[in-house]
């Protein structure tokens, strides 16, 4: 498992950032020069927005409807993770004109309670979400990040 840090202590790079988020996945079956590879290039998407969020990237791969699939890269500690989460769903909101978010595959059961964490006290009303258990071991979650404008 990779250290998180406290960005409130230090602040780091994207590179750093996404290198102790890969450690912390534990893929060792992909060698790391790989891995940072496809990182660079889902960033660099067209219709990726990325924003970065104390010690966490956010990336929004942009979708037709004010949809979006969500990925994050994580190397801050578990509390300021949940602060920075209600940073990107207001941003997503507000910047990105996002009322849907969805995260492909969450495999870790503590993603899913920082998720819950964000949604106990969330910066809008009519936030929700939606887990459905997938095939490969995964969870599916999609969440409603503020009032419809459709």
């Amino acid at each position: 498992m990779a250290n998180m840090v406290d960005s409130k202590q230090q602040k780091l790079n994207t590179f750093e950032i996404v290198h102790t988020a890969l450690v912390d996945a534990g893929d060792t079956a992909t060698p790391m020069p790989a891995q940072l590879a496809g990182i660079i290039t889902e960033l660099s998407q067209p219709n990726a927005k990325v924003k970065q969020f104390g010690n966490t990237i956010f990336v929004a791969h942009m979708a037709p409807d004010n949809k979006a699939f969500v990925r994050a890269f994580n190397a801050d500690t578990a509390a300021n993770f949940v602060a920075n989460m209600k940073m990107f769903c207001v941003y997503a909101y507000d910047e990105l004109g996002l009322d849907v978010i969805v995260i492909p595959g969450m495999e870790d059961p503590n993603l899913v309670r920082l998720l819950k964490a964000v949604m106990q006290d969330p910066p809008y009303q009519g936030m929700g979400y939606q887990l459905s258990p997938r095939t490969d071991g995964k969870v599916l979650a999609v969440a409603t990040i503020g009032p419809s404008r459709s």
